[in-house]
């Protein structure tokens, strides 16, 4: 059922239902009235200063002009009819045993009698089966005795003839409920018109933008950021999707090469049999199973980098991170015959940040300087306290970079003439790493080479105590 139709319908019958209850209320508070009315002017002629004379002549005690006029209902102008059919409230007298001495009082219905004499009131219907003429009702008031000829005085009068077209209680809440219903009808049209132009915004993935200070334009709203919400993440979810696609890209082509040699080198050292040979295999070997382990590192902390996907940073002992990082390189150094001493303060410095990622970082640095190191070359890893900020250098005496060339080693995939000539298998993915990690750390990283030769790499950032 449509938004349009419920809310007619709804206030329809609201309306109707609030209608009845008030008609029945009104209607109830008009007979009551009509009643007291009753009681009072019965109550007035009968009580015990005119008991005697009511029980002289019973019959024609309440029947006169004053009376029968009493507070007459109002009714609207008609054509006269012959006196004989015109019905008029009457007054009648009973005794204690319910009986007239008035030919034309009506017999008086049980449950008035029964009433009357629990309450002192009483009322009844009369149906009357003559043509063209209304039921009565009856309204019985006692006298206050239970003796006598005059014990209960009785208003006698015709209830409204049915109609169609009478002001009645159902034709009364069923016309103020079709009228509120038709207002409910066109003033949902503008709430559907609304949820309809706010419905084809959101299904033509547009800007959703509805005029207005109502309810449905705080929901417009509410649908345009979550629709950016949603944009953004959907967004991500791509870039992510992009990363895994270019890590398992890199991987395999990265690493189907140094395996293709690592595999030529076992299948010749099987098939070899001179020692020195051997020796040599398995060195270049031992090179490769470096290389892809580096490389597997990069890669990782590549694809965390990327995808912003660090663990929470924890504080990190820096003096024990860079004591470790150096042992790690140790074998490969000696195997190079290049020499590692490194210098940190006695007092222990701090910092917080992403352990795995920060002992790839500096260890990259390192790594490059022990394999693009002169023969019997040296590497210095220097950490100092300068008030509350670290210095950490890596200096090697190798044969430095270029300047033109110096910006360009932070570049991922840039790998200088001198990496090329002495590992050709090199992916060009340390540095940037680096420089990435570093950055993502609040700390800062430059690089210096003199044209005398050597290199230095200063990585600055702050100290948490």
């Amino acid at each position: 059922m449509k938004l349009r139709i419920k809310l007619a319908l709804t206030v329809l019958l609201l309306t109707f239902a609030f209608g009845t209850v008030v008609n029945s209320l009104l209607a109830h508070a008009r007979e009551q009235i009509i009643e007291e009315n009753a009681i009072a002017m019965i109550t007035e002629r009968l009580n015990s200063s005119t008991r005697s004379q009511c029980e002289q002549a019973p019959a024609q005690w309440l029947q006169t002009r004053s009376l029968r006029h009493f507070h007459r209902e109002p009714r609207r102008p008609r054509p006269r009819q012959p006196r004989q059919q015109r019905q008029q409230r009457q007054f009648y007298i009973y005794d204690e045993n319910f009986v007239s001495q008035d030919a034309n009082a009506p017999i008086l219905p049980s449950r008035a009698m029964r009433r009357v004499k629990n309450r002192g009131v009483g009322t009844g219907r009369i149906e009357n089966n003559c043509h063209n003429c209304r039921d009565l009702e009856i309204i019985l008031v006692s006298a206050g005795w239970e003796t006598g000829s005059c014990a209960y005085g009785a208003m006698v009068r015709p209830l409204p003839k049915p109609s169609f077209l009478a002001p009645s209680p159902m034709y009364v809440s069923s016309g103020i409920a079709l009228f509120s219903g038709l207002i409910a009808w066109f003033a949902a049209g503008m709430i559907v018109r609304r949820v309809r132009k706010l419905k084809q915004l959101v299904d033509q993935k547009g800007n959703i933008s509805l005029s207005g200070k109502d309810e449905l334009s705080s929901l417009a709203e509410a649908f345009a950021n979550n629709q950016k919400l949603l944009a953004q993440e959907t967004e991500q979810v791509k870039k992510q999707h992009e990363i895994l696609r270019k890590y398992v890209r890199n991987t395999s082509h990265d690493l189907l090469t140094p395996l293709t040699v690592l595999q030529g080198h076992l299948v010749a050292i099987e098939s070899s049999k001179e020692k020195i040979k051997t020796k040599k295999l398995l060195k270049d070997a031992k090179e490769q199973c470096d290389y892809i382990t580096s490389l597997v590192d990069n890669l990782h902390v590549q694809a965390k980098l990327a995808a912003k996907e660090t663990t929470p940073f924890a504080l990190i002992n820096l003096t024990k991170l860079l004591t470790r990082v150096v042992r790690r390189h140790d074998l490969l150094a000696r195997q190079r015959n290049i020499e590692v001493g490194i210098s940190v303060p006695e007092k222990t410095i701090w910092i917080t940040g992403d352990l795995t990622i920060l002992e790839q970082a500096f260890g990259n640095p390192l790594q490059n300087a022990i394999l693009y190191n002169q023969p019997n070359g040296h590497v210095a890893v220097i950490l100092a306290r300068k008030a509350e900020e670290f210095f950490l250098e890596i200096i090697d005496d190798g044969p430095g970079i270029p300047d033109k060339l110096q910006k360009l080693v932070f570049k991922r995939g840039f790998r200088g003439p001198i990496a090329e000539n002495a590992h050709s298998s090199g992916n060009g993915l340390g540095l940037d790493i680096t420089k990435t990690a570093i950055e993502q750390h609040g700390f800062s990283i430059t690089i210096h080479s003199p044209k005398t030769g050597g290199t230095k790499i200063v990585i600055q950032g702050q100290i948490k105590v």
